[in-house]
């Protein structure tokens, strides 16, 4: 999975947002919140081949059970793959 990086990540305070850069300036107003597992999902979905692996690296990060989580992660991922800030590069994702 690839980042759409015309979106950067900033820290404002103690909150973490993406900001439009580039192209993306152009189309989009305003910035996304990053919560909770979202900035770790952000800064570590490039180094993953696979959603199950996604999964199972988030869960192993905040010690929780692969199975509770995988919704909330496959949610958050089809969520941005939708607005375009995630892109699929194999048939694994």
């Amino acid at each position: 999975m690839k980042r759409d990086h015309n979106f950067e990540k900033r820290t404002l305070g103690d909150e973490v947002f993406l900001l439009p850069v580039g192209e993306a300036a152009q189309h989009v107003n305003g910035m996304l919140a990053l919560l909770g597992t979202a900035e770790y999902v952000w800064d570590h979905i490039e180094e993953t081949k696979s959603m199950e692996d996604l999964v199972n690296q988030v869960a192993s990060h905040y010690g929780q059970n692969p199975g509770d989580i995988a919704k909330e992660i496959v949610d958050f991922v089809v969520q941005l793959v939708n607005m375009g800030l995630f892109r699929p590069e194999s048939q694994q994702w």
